[in-house]
């Protein structure tokens, strides 16, 4: 009989709990409902100079080159053709082109001889021509003087082949003189420099420097989303981590599907996404704002429209 009551009072516990069940989850808060995705395509994305981030490296082939002097410093502004290091073989090039330089006047002046001594031998040839026609002078006198005339000419023209020779090579000398020496191959600022004076130039280069006066968004678009992005549409911006927040309109689709390079902030994301980049230019106040955050991730929608 315990048994029995025993088993009684626990079913009539279950059934009293689970008839206040619904109550007790009316009286609390409802779920959150879902809102619903922006229109558009969403995407990562990374702030990056319109001009692009510049490499600046040495010409000297991979065995590299030294560093003589640096004529730039991080942050600085630099114009168009600036010259922004010079190389340990520098002296040697400039010494090389003035010893070529100093050698033309010598070349000149050997030709102004020769020509002159060719214009002598030939005045003599003409004259022992007239004078054998006399019976005055021996047939070969008058073969001498023709020998001596064409090699009198031969030396002129020799000497006139040595001086366009050496002028081609005073050419290519002040190409390796150049090319001892680097410039700068756009207006912008310099934002990194990788080696210095007494350093051999690695892969890394000398320095990066970008013009800082436009920027873009390079977004990664997920391939399945591509059809979906047409050049002219606006995007929104959206900088983590602060209020700032720019419109921008999308300029360049890319052609090659790679792997994503930005990663989200989920762990449960896909790490091996296939993407297309897609270039955004943002408007000019955003240069002022961004420019000491190239490369940083930023959110990106683009609208349907």
């Amino acid at each position: 009989m315990k048994y029995t009551a025993r088993i009684l009072a626990a079913g009539l516990i279950v059934a009293f709990m689970t008839g206040l069940a619904p109550f007790a989850l009316a009286d609390e808060a409802p779920l959150p409902v879902r809102e619903a995705p922006l229109a558009g395509v969403g995407a990562l994305g990374r702030i990056e100079p319109k001009s692009r981030v510049i490499n600046l490296s040495h010409d000297a082939g991979p065995e590299g080159a030294r560093i003589e002097t640096l004529d730039i410093s991080e942050g600085q502004r630099i114009n168009a053709g600036d010259r922004v290091a010079v190389f340990s073989e520098y002296r040697l090039k400039v010494a090389q082109l003035q010893a070529l330089q100093s050698s033309i006047p010598v070349i000149e002046a050997r030709i102004n001889a020769a020509t002159a001594a060719a214009s002598l031998a030939q005045a003599e040839l003409k004259r022992g021509q007239s004078l054998i026609k006399e019976k005055a002078v021996a047939r070969a006198e008058v073969d001498r003087l023709q020998t001596a005339a064409a090699q009198a000419d031969a030396e002129a023209q020799a000497l006139g082949a040595e001086l366009a020779m050496t002028r081609a090579d005073i050419a290519a000398s002040e190409e390796d003189l150049r090319r001892s020496q680097l410039f700068s191959p756009i207006a912008g600022t310099v934002l990194k420099i990788h080696h210095w004076p007494g350093e051999r130039v690695g892969d890394t280069g000398i320095a990066d420097i970008a013009d800082l006066t436009a920027m873009d968004v390079v977004a990664e678009i997920y391939e399945r989303d591509m059809p979906r992005v047409k050049p002219g549409q606006h995007a929104r911006i959206r900088v983590p981590g602060t209020d700032l927040a720019f419109d921008g309109l999308v300029r360049e689709l890319g052609y090659q599907v790679m792997k994503n390079d930005m990663n989200d902030t989920d762990p449960l994301a896909d790490r091996d996404n296939r993407v297309v980049e897609v270039r955004i230019t943002l408007p000019p106040e955003a240069a002022t704002s961004l420019q000491h955050l190239i490369y940083m991730q930023v959110d990106v929608q683009i609208s349907s429209d």
